[in-house]
C-alpha cells in the first residue's frame, strides 16, 4: 500500500517511524502531498492507499473515507481552543466558552465544507452558525 502525507510525516515521531513502532505497520511506499485537496485527490483517485488528513476534513464525509481508529492513541487529540490577550480574557470568555461548546469535529467538517467545498461565503457561514446555535 501506499501513503500519502505531508513530508515531514517520513521521519515525524507520530508518522511513519510510529506507525511502525506502534501498530507494528509498513507501507510499501510513501509519497509526500501537501495537506488538503492534493492528498485528498490522490486518496479520492486511487493515487494511494492511506493518508494522514485532520479529522475536521470535510473530505472525510464528501468522500466516504474510511477513518480508522487510534486505538493505541499513537495520534495526540488536537482540539480547537481559542487563544487570547490576557488583558482581553474577561471580555471574551463567555462568548468564547459558548462558542468552544458547539464546535463539534462533526460541526467544523459541516462549516469546513460549505467553505472550502462550497465556496460559500465564510463570515455567511460564520453568522448561520451563530444563529443556528442561538449564539447571534
Amino acid at each position: 500500500m501506499t501513503l500519502g502525507a505531508p513530508s515531514e510525516f517520513k521521519t515525524r515521531a507520530q508518522g511513519i517511524p510510529g506507525l511502525k513502532s506502534t501498530y507494528d505497520i509498513e507501507f510499501q511506499s510513501f509519497r509526500p502531498l501537501k495537506p488538503g485537496q492534493a492528498t485528498n485527490g490522490a486518496l479520492k483517485n486511487g493515487q494511494i492507499d492511506a493518508a494522514n488528513i485532520f479529522s475536521t476534513d470535510p473530505a472525510i464525509v464528501e468522500n466516504d473515507f474510511v477513518v480508522l481508529e487510534d486505538t493505541k492513541k499513537l495520534f495526540g487529540s488536537q482540539n480547537v481552543v481559542p487563544l487570547v490577550r490576557e488583558d482581553s480574557q474577561e471580555q471574551v470568555a463567555e462568548t468564547l466558552d459558548e462558542v468552544s461548546a458547539k464546535l463539534t469535529t462533526e460541526k467544523l467538517q459541516e462549516l469546513l465544507k460549505r467553505t472550502d467545498i462550497d465556496k460559500e461565503d465564510p463570515d455567511k457561514v460564520a453568522a448561520d452558525f451563530l444563529k443556528e446555535e442561538g449564539l447571534d
